[in-house]
């Protein structure tokens, strides 16, 4: 494999039919709201940064769930070190 996310904590991690996928998390003292893919039909695999400069990113966070079903990733609740999230994004 080549390339990998920056370390982190409490972040979830979920898999689609051909992807792993790591979500947020915690780390330096801060939260993140970052997403990383990992293609398994892809040689070398590495894991690729997903942009996520559309709407409806949910902000930094960690201690949250998330899942996958169909084409879509699902994340619920999380807290940023001050506040508690209680949304579904």
């Amino acid at each position: 494999m080549h390339g990998w996310p920056p370390w982190r904590e409490d972040c979830s991690f979920v898999a689609s039919a051909n992807s792993l996928y790591i979500f947020a998390g915690s780390a330096g003292g801060g939260c993140l709201n970052d997403l990383w893919q990992l293609r398994s039909t892809e040689e070398p695999r590495r894991w690729t940064a997903v942009s996520n400069n559309t709407a409806g990113v949910p902000v930094p966070r960690c201690g949250h769930s998330a899942a996958v079903q169909g084409d879509g990733m699902y994340i619920y609740s999380g807290w940023d070190h001050t506040e508690t999230h209680k949304d579904f994004h």
